[in-house]
């Protein structure tokens, strides 16, 4: 192609692009003048990659990050031979260029923001830039168990492009885990968590890590945790562990843990068998725990009388009920459970609990799944919840159900948000799904949700977001 032939849009973003392949590096010095280079300067790459771009490179922390960058790096300068004119060339809009618009203001082609994109080069040393800042925000939780499983999650993310790292990584996520024996809770969450980063690369590492853990209740939790990861890669293993579940919790002597355990149990089988499912849900004694499996059971009922049947038995269960705390928490499992089929129904009950956290949290849950088939009253049953933390919680879930359907109103909904991580994961999740129809919107969305995540100071949340909008541009 000519350079006649080439599109100005392209000439005008060839540079930016270089810039931000390199991921807006600590500190980094720019001026105009260094953006001016000659096609026989690209051609060489001297200036390119001994000057200016290698000070860039070095000044980042991580081997790994400079390493994908400078891949990266030649595979882009390799098209920026073909998009420089013969002359000089300078662009003092050069960063509108790879914002959205070329010099008349039209929005881009769909290839004109390739950063967005995973199989690019510039997209993948974006996705292991967001992975390193995940990992290096996790790395300062003061609380030891939360580390590992970030590690083992960044360590999956890194596989394919740095092998070495990610296998290294994933040794320290699996001794980390292994190191946490402080309290059962805080073991269980660490090995949980590492398991379930490995499930569908490392099976058979997962489940060692998983039954590790030492005591019953706990290590069920884990491996019922491993067993929602294992439904779409490895659904026959997924039943091994579920069988390791149910087997486990016939020797948990505790009533109210034991019908915990196999109250989950149900609710993982509601998807792939559900009469096994029934039977466990008849042979819970903690009547808590049976009516919330029975719900699961009733909603995942194709017949509707039967799960109306099943529905009015769960709820003849909790008028039995000797206590009110009890009562109440299995109302709020059951109303939000019968929404899809009966959501006045599950209204009704909802309102009806008298311990006002119990209520919110069921009233919250029915906004969040109505969402779909009615947003509107979704958002008005959202907007009546007199908890400001509550009614938050509730419209973010509404904003990414509607993400992918009604971008407009997801991301109006997003910026009523305080909380920087539910704004950052709404407006990544409105950007994937413009990817394809608007490409410059939707990189500008992800340029707002990266700079939401990095905003954000409490650690944990802030290498969540991150993962997340890591995730997100993956699956691009």
């Amino acid at each position: 192609m000519s350079n006649s032939d080439w599109p100005k849009w392209a000439t005008d973003a060839a540079i930016p692009l270089l810039e931000a392949l390199i991921g807006e590096v600590k500190q980094a010095d720019r001026r105009p003048e260094d953006y001016k280079v000659t096609k026989s300067e690209a051609e060489g790459m001297e200036k390119l990659e001994r000057v200016r771009l290698y000070a860039l490179v070095r000044a980042t922390e991580s081997e790994a990050h400079r390493e994908g960058v400078m891949a990266g790096l030649k595979a882009a300068c390799l098209a920026l031979e073909a998009m420089l004119p013969e002359q000089e060339y300078s662009s003092p809009q050069h960063r509108r260029g790879v914002r959205g618009s070329d010099s008349t203001g039209d929005p881009l082609p769909a290839d004109a923001v390739p950063l967005m994109q995973a199989e690019n080069p510039q997209g993948q040393v974006r996705i292991i830039r967001l992975w390193n800042e995940a990992l290096e925000a996790a790395e300062l939780v003061e609380d030891t168990y939360w580390i590992p499983p970030s590690v083992a999650r960044c360590a999956v993310a890194l596989a394919a492009t740095d092998p070495t790292r990610a296998a290294k990584l994933m040794d320290d996520a699996e001794r980390l885990a292994l190191s946490v024996t402080d309290d059962s809770f805080n073991e269980a969450f660490a090995r949980r968590g590492v398991a379930e980063a490995l499930a569908s690369t490392d099976p058979d590492r997962a489940l060692r890590i998983a039954l590790s853990v030492t005591d019953d209740f706990w290590r069920a939790w884990a491996l019922l945790g491993l067993a929602d990861k294992l439904a779409s890669s490895d659904p026959i293993r997924m039943g091994q562990v579920l069988s390791t579940v149910e087997r486990l919790a016939g020797s948990i002597t505790h009533e109210g843990l034991r019908g915990s355990v196999l109250e989950s149990l149900a609710r993982t089988l509601v998807s792939t068998d559900l009469v096994h499912a029934k039977d466990i849900a008849d042979s819970i004694t903690d009547l808590s725990d049976k009516v919330q499996a029975l719900a699961s059971v009733a909603a995942a009922t194709a017949d509707h009388d039967r799960a109306r049947r099943l529905f009015d038995e769960a709820e003849h269960l909790i008028r039995s009920m000797a206590y009110d705390y009890q009562k109440e928490q299995a109302a709020s499992a059951l109303a939000r459970a019968l929404v899809p089929s009966d959501p006045d129904r599950a209204l009704r009950l909802a309102r009806s609990i008298k311990d006002e956290s119990r209520k919110t949290g069921a009233l919250v849950s029915i906004a969040i799944s109505l969402t779909t088939a009615e947003p509107d009253r979704a958002e008005q049953l959202a907007l009546s919840i007199p908890s400001d933390k509550d009614k938050a919680s509730a419209l973010a879930g509404i904003a990414r159900a509607i993400a992918g359907v009604d971008p407009d109103r997801a991301l109006r909904l997003a910026h009523s948000l305080q909380d920087g991580r539910s704004r950052a994961d709404v407006i990544s999740r409105v950007a994937a799904t413009l990817v394809g129809t608007d490409p410059s919107r939707a990189a500008r969305l992800f340029d707002d949700a990266e700079r939401e995540a990095r905003s954000i100071t409490d650690h944990s949340a802030r290498s969540l977001a991150l993962e997340e909008i890591a995730n997100k541009l993956e699956s691009i």
